[in-house]
C-alpha cells in the first residue's frame, strides 16, 4: 500500500540521517532531504545532545555557544539567493532552531542540571528507539510519519507550550481537545502546528450555520477510520441540535479508544478504529452566540484556555529567520507601532493590528 511505503520511506530517511556528531551541518541536511526529515532529525539530534549534557551535569553552555554559532550562519544563509522552497525550509529550521536556544538559555538562567528537572520533561523531546518517539510529561507517542511536504511553522511562545502540554496528555488520556479564547490568540495554529509535530494529518473546518448532522458523521467517520486530526473552528456557529449528535458521537468514539476496541459502530455500520484520531474544537468568547459547552460533550474535551501572546517575541523570531541581525530592537519598535495604530484609528474591518496583521 501507498501508506505503507510512505511510512516506510519517512523512517528509513530520518534513521539514515540521525548524526548526532555534527558530520552533517544543518544546510547540509536540508539539503539533502525533504524539510520535514531536516526538523525531525534536528530535533532527535537536539534532544540527544541536551539529554546528555544534562546526565552529565556539563557541556550546556558549550551547546548554547554551538548553537549561537549556527544562527549567525543561518543568518547570513537566509539572505542568499536562495528558492522559494529552499527558502521555507530554512525559516522553519531557524524558528525552531531558536526555540531550542532559548530553551537552552533558561536551562542555564534557572539552574536545570539534571535530567529529572520538571523544566526538561515538560519539553517535548524526541527520541530515536528504531522509531520516534514523543515525550512530554507523562504522555509518550509515537511520530505517526505522515509526510505533510513542505509548509510554515508557528512561533511557539510560552503560551503555545502549556497549550501543546494539556493537549498532549489529553491525546493520550484518549480524550478530544478544545481551544478556547479570544480572536487572534492562535486558538486554530496551536492544533495545526501540533499536529504536524506529530506528522499526522490534519484537516480545519469552518463551521456555519449549514453544519448539519450528517456531515458531523461523516467527520466522525473519517477520524474513526483514518486516525487523522480534526479541527472544527468557530465552534459557536454551529446549531445546538447538531451539538447534541456531536457530543453523542464524541461519546462514542472516546469510550471505544478507551476500552481499546478495534471497531466502533456508527449509525449501525461498523467500521475499523485508528488509535491516532483526534477532534479539536475551537470557542471563541467573544463571539455574541458564545455559550456554554453541554456537560456530555465538556467531560470529554481537555479545555485550553488562550490569550493574546507576547507580540514582541514573535516578532523578534520571524524577522531573525529573515536574516535582521537587530530583530530585537526592530520587533520592539513594530509592535509599538502596531500598539499604537490599534489604539488611535477607528475600529473597522479595514483596520487590523492585531497578530494576525503582525504575522503577515
Amino acid at each position: 500500500m501507498l501508506q505503507t511505503q510512505m511510512v516506510k520511506t519517512m523512517k528509513q530517511l530520518i534513521k539514515d540521517n540521525i548524526d548526532p556528531s555534527d558530520k552533517l551541518s544543518p544546510q547540509e541536511l536540508l539539503n539533502s532531504v525533504p524539510g520535514q526529515i531536516a526538523l525531525v532529525v534536528s530535533r532527535l539530534i537536539w534532544t540527544s545532545k541536551v539529554h546528555t549534557s544534562l546526565e552529565a551535569h556539563r557541556k550546556l553552555q558549550e551547546h548554547l555557544i554551538a548553537m549561537q554559532g549556527q544562527m549567525d550562519i543561518f543568518t547570513v544563509a537566509v539572505t542568499e539567493n536562495l528558492t522559494r522552497l529552499k527558502m521555507l525550509n530554512l525559516h522553519c529550521l531557524i524558528i525552531q532552531t531558536l526555540q531550542q536556544r532559548d530553551i537552552i538559555q533558561q536551562f542555564l538562567d534557572i539552574g536545570v542540571t539534571s535530567d529529572s528537572d520538571f523544566l526538561w520533561i515538560a519539553q517535548i523531546r524526541y527520541y530515536w528507539q528504531n522509531d520516534v518517539i514523543i515525550n512530554c510529561l507523562a504522555a509518550v507517542i509515537k511520530y505517526c510519519y505522515e509526510y505533510l511536504g513542505n509548509s510554515s511553522r508557528l512561533v511557539v511562545t510560552p503560551l503555545t507550550e502549556r497549550s501543546y502540554r494539556a493537549l498532549l496528555i489529553g491525546y493520550t488520556q484518549h480524550l478530544f481537545g478544545a481551544t478556547i479564547g479570544a480572536t487572534g490568540t492562535g486558538k486554530t495554529e496551536i492544533i495545526r502546528n501540533l499536529a504536524k509535530d506529530i506528522a499526522v494529518h490534519h484537516i480545519v473546518f469552518n463551521c456555519t450555520g449549514s453544519l448539519d448532522a450528517a456531515s458531523v458523521t461523516k467527520f466522525f467517520k473519517g477520524v474513526a477510520v483514518s486516525g487523522a486530526w480534526i479541527c472544527l473552528d468557530n465552534y459557536n456557529t454551529i446549531a445546538v441540535e447538531v451539538v447534541s449528535v456531536l457530543a453523542q458521537h464524541t461519546s462514542a468514539v472516546i469510550h471505544a479508544l478507551q476500552s481499546n476496541m478495534k471497531a466502533v459502530i456508527f449509525e449501525g455500520l461498523e467500521l475499523p478504529l485508528k488509535t491516532t484520531g483526534f477532534l479539536c474544537i475551537t470557542v471563541d468568547v467573544q463571539c455574541e452566540t458564545c455559550s456554554a459547552l453541554p456537560a456530555n460533550l465538556r467531560v470529554f474535551l481537555r479545555g485550553v484556555a488562550t490569550v493574546i501572546p507576547e507580540w514582541s517575541q514573535i516578532a523578534q523570531i520571524l524577522l531573525f529567520s529573515y536574516g535582521y541581525k537587530e530583530a530585537g530592537s526592530l520587533a520592539l519598535k513594530l509592535t509599538t507601532v502596531y500598539k499604537l495604530c490599534d489604539e488611535i484609528f477607528s475600529s473597522q474591518k479595514h483596520y487590523d493590528f492585531g497578530l494576525y496583521f503582525c504575522l503577515e
